[in-house]
Order: C-alpha cells, then structure tokens, then sequence
C-alpha cells in the first residue's frame, strides 16, 4: 500500500518515526530510504507499506506535488493584507455584507409606512 506521512524523527542509532493518519511507523535509513535526499522531521514523503503494515520504501515528495495541507500553516496564510477569494475571512465578509443589505431592506419599507 502507498500513501502519504510526514518524518517526525530521523533514523541514527535508533529508527526513526513516520507519521501518517495519526499512527506512528517506525523505519530504518539505512534498507528503506530510497533517496539521496537525507530524511528532515516535517518532511513530506511517499511510504510503501507491506500487508503487515511494515515500511518498505520511503522517498521524499517533491515541493511541487505538495498540496497546501502538507505544506504546513505558512502556505494557507495569505500575503500580508490580501485576501484570497476562497478564503474564510473572504468568504464570511461576503454573508456579513449580504446579511447587512438584506436587513436594511427589510427595515426601510416599515420606515416609509
């Protein structure tokens, strides 16, 4: 099985620690690092897993294949004072505003009678 952790330890004397979907696996540098890249904590890799749920293989993800999940909390922040159109703040501003005008004409017309 392949999928998706994140290093939380590197392997020295001890094996070092993959996380992926909450569970901790353990695996060696040495036989299932498939890189020459020299595994980091926080670093994005691919995990083959065996039907023991051993680790077999681990190569590191590209920065380029990186969603803004994996990436960490700096990439879903916006540029200082921007916002994203798909942002929450943008979004909520946006029901805020509607709800304000939708308010207003409803409380102009009583006004008039």
């Amino acid at each position: 099985m392949r999928t998706r952790g994140k290093v939380l330890r590197i392997p020295t004397v001890d094996p070092g620690l993959i996380m992926i979907q909450g569970r901790q696996f353990k695996f060696s540098g040495n036989t299932v690092w498939k890189s020459e890249v020299e595994p980091t904590p926080g670093l994005v890799v691919n995990v083959e897993l065996d039907r023991d749920l051993q680790v077999v293989a681990v190569t590191p993800v590209p920065e380029s294949q990186l969603t803004k999940d994996e990436q960490g909390p700096a990439a879903h922040q916006p540029s200082a004072g921007k916002q994203e159109p798909g942002s929450l703040f943008a979004r909520l501003a946006k029901k805020i505003r509607g709800m304000r005008s939708s308010a207003r004409e409803r409380r102009e017309p009583e006004r008039r009678s």
